[in-house]
């Protein structure tokens, strides 16, 4: 099942990633429309985490992936860096870093011999560091920080870049309810205030449904089952097929879409 889009910001055609003669992504087709919080859900090993690093052209792969109709791949580094910032799944950092060290690496693209520090950089790290709520943490090390806290400061440094699209690889990992649902307000309002392009991979599939505007449902075998609206896809055919999980599909009494209830 397939949702036409008048505007996609990023177009993946016959993409396909093997790992040691391992088909990972099998000749995927997908379509990531601009301006809208798009989340990859499927079951784990389903290779999630591997298509959004093939969309940010940091595996090597199979196919073609288009950026506002430009080949991605061709561009400079520094010039996808400026377009794309991705939150990896485990990012690493050392323990001594401090919190506005680490968040500041996020305007590294926007260095070179001609343009260093500026106020610019600096606005941009500060209102990184109040929207992800860890101003109060800046001097603070990594290492001295709980799980939660550190998720946080990394999604500080991915939006400190400034990217007109951003890749989220679990960034409710480590988080409890509030701040993961924290988190997803904050997504929406970059996408409503900011006109920026999300993609994300997130577990929680009413999380996932409640907080995106379009989902790519990925099967077991690391390809696209369906891509649509959470309305248009979301039905107890597929949750049978991909997660393997009876489950009824009904109404959220807050938002009016699909809501998932696993049976007993």
């Amino acid at each position: 099942m397939n949702s036409p889009l008048s505007q996609p910001r990023m177009r993946a055609q016959n993409l396909g990633v093997s790992y040691q003669g391992h088909e990972a992504l099998k000749g995927l087709d997908l379509d990531i429309p601009a301006g809208a919080v798009t989340t990859l859900i499927g079951p784990n090993g389903c290779g999630k985490s591997t298509l959004l690093q093939a969309l940010a052209t940091l595996l090597p792969h199979s196919g073609s992936v288009e950026l506002d109709g430009q080949d991605f791949s061709s561009l400079k580094r520094t010039t996808r860096a400026r377009q794309l910032a991705m939150l990896p799944q485990q990012p690493t950092a050392p323990e001594a870093v401090t919190v506005e060290e680490l968040v500041s690496r996020g305007r590294h693209p926007h260095q070179s011999w001609m343009r260093r520090w500026s106020a610019q950089d600096a606005e941009q790290v500060e209102r990184a560091l109040v929207l992800c709520d860890v101003a109060k943490l800046a001097q603070r090390p990594l290492g001295s920080l709980s799980g939660g806290q550190k998720q946080r400061v990394w999604i500080a440094m991915t939006l400190a870049q400034d990217t007109p699209t951003v890749f989220l690889d679990e960034p409710t990992t480590y988080l409890d309810l509030s701040h993961s649902i924290d988190v997803l307000r904050l997504v929406a309002q970059l996408r409503t205030d900011q006109g920026k392009t999300i993609v994300m991979v997130l577990h929680d599939l009413n999380l996932a449904i409640r907080h995106s505007d379009f989902l790519v449902a990925m099967s077991p075998t690391g390809e696209i089952y369906a891509q649509g609206t959470p309305a248009e896809i979301i039905t107890a055919d597929l949750l049978r097929e991909i997660f393997d999980l009876e489950a009824l599909v009904v109404t959220d009494p807050v938002t009016g879409g699909p809501m998932v209830v696993p049976a007993l």
